[in-house]
């Protein structure tokens, strides 16, 4: 009867028979918890790393837009200004006669060369005529 149960005991099917192995056992469970941790943990992190490239490619693509929005503004604004340029100079060469009349008005086309003349003398009082003139 002793031989059969000190074999019984030697067999691999009972339980806590080969303490190492158990120990061995528990250790491997312990490091395939700690592995699916790290796994999870991994996981997590790169979802993280995910969501905020997500973010920031989002926050890329919207500076992007302000951008382009910006530079066709800064264009408009540009074309506006040069377009106001020019109007300001068409304005200013239009205005240039008026405001800066040539020295000699008599050499001016559209008027009538004496009537020019009698008009310029006609403005100085008689007391003002050079004696030439008057003579």
């Amino acid at each position: 009867g002793d031989d059969e149960r000190s074999e019984g005991v030697a067999s691999p099917d009972t339980p806590l028979a080969f303490p190492e192995d158990d120990e061995h056992a528990e250790a491997a469970a312990a490091a395939a918890v700690e592995d699916a941790a790290k796994a999870t943990a991994q996981d997590k992190w790169a979802q993280e790393q995910r969501g905020v490239v997500a973010s920031l490619s989002h926050e890329n693509a919207h500076l992007l837009k302000q951008i382009e929005d910006f530079r066709a503004r800064l264009h408009t604004s540009r074309s506006t200004n040069d377009s106001l340029k020019q109007i300001h100079q068409s304005k200013v060469m239009s205005s240039l006669p008026p405001l800066f009349p040539p020295p000699n008005l008599c050499s001016n086309q559209s008027i009538d060369p004496v009537r020019c003349y009698s008009t310029v003398i006609s403005c100085f009082p008689c007391g003002g005529l050079p004696d030439s003139i008057r003579h």
